[in-house]
């Protein structure tokens, strides 16, 4: 089957978010289509194979993945029926469907601008060329451990992807300049941050940094610059 026909789902809510039965539909009707379905959960969303349901859940065969450091976080079982992995698997199925859909937690900040289709992000390849990514993350890191969670992310993508972009809102801006104790699971927040300074990635961010320059490269942009950074991108990641 050719990449023209191959979809591939993100999901990184957990089974009481409401865009639940809205991805579950989008990808029955990928199966229903004939093409090449692939699922990759990661975060909360691993607790979905928590109820053995959630397997009955379609139509018909689906390329199912999931995120190996996520269920051990989450206690799920490593002997559910889908192939466990790191974040490089994730890399190859945004680089080879030529459809990427992101389904990220429904964002619970009501000044939040959303450009796209609701808290859904759909992406379309250009071609094998095209290597360019955006990772938006939306949480402030001292109420959510999902903007250390997209860092996580990005330091996995950064080997396999020449041009990512990880681009933060007014919320997320604090990620780069806080402490680690200050903020939820900042454990590793240097550590991925290091490995995405020598991958070369660039973080955009809405607010003010009062910090002295870092090995990062980073940049200051307006709410315009962001949304078009969004709409533009060939492959988003939503975080």
């Amino acid at each position: 089957m050719s990449v023209r026909d191959r979809i591939g789902f993100l999901v990184i809510s957990g089974p009481d978010d409401p865009n639940t039965p809205v991805w579950k539909s989008d990808v029955n009707k990928g199966l229903q289509e004939g093409r090449e379905v692939y699922l990759y959960l990661i975060d909360r969303g691993v607790l979905h194979m928590a109820d053995d349901r959630f397997f009955e859940s379609f139509s018909a065969h689906l390329r199912l993945y999931a995120c190996a450091y996520g269920c051990r976080r989450y206690g799920v079982s490593l002997a559910k029926p889908a192939v466990f992995s790191g974040l490089a698997v994730l890399s190859h199925l945004l680089a080879g469907c030529r459809v990427f859909v992101s389904f990220p937690p429904i964002h619970d900040d009501p000044g939040e601008e959303w450009p796209l289709d609701g808290a859904r992000s759909v992406c379309h390849s250009k071609g094998k060329k095209d290597r360019r990514a955006v990772l938006y993350i939306r949480w402030d890191p001292r109420v959510s451990h999902l903007p250390v969670e997209g860092l996580r992310i990005g330091a996995g993508l950064s080997s396999g992807w020449s041009n990512l972009t990880i681009l933060l809102n007014r919320a997320a801006t604090p990620l780069i300049g806080l402490a680690p104790d200050e903020m939820v699971d900042g454990d590793n927040r240097d550590t991925y941050l290091d490995i995405l300074a020598k991958s070369g990635a660039v973080f955009c961010h809405e607010a003010d940094l009062a910090m002295p320059e870092d090995a990062l490269t980073r940049r200051q942009i307006t709410a315009e610059e962001k949304n078009r950074l969004l709409s533009g991108s060939q492959r988003l990641i939503v975080v």
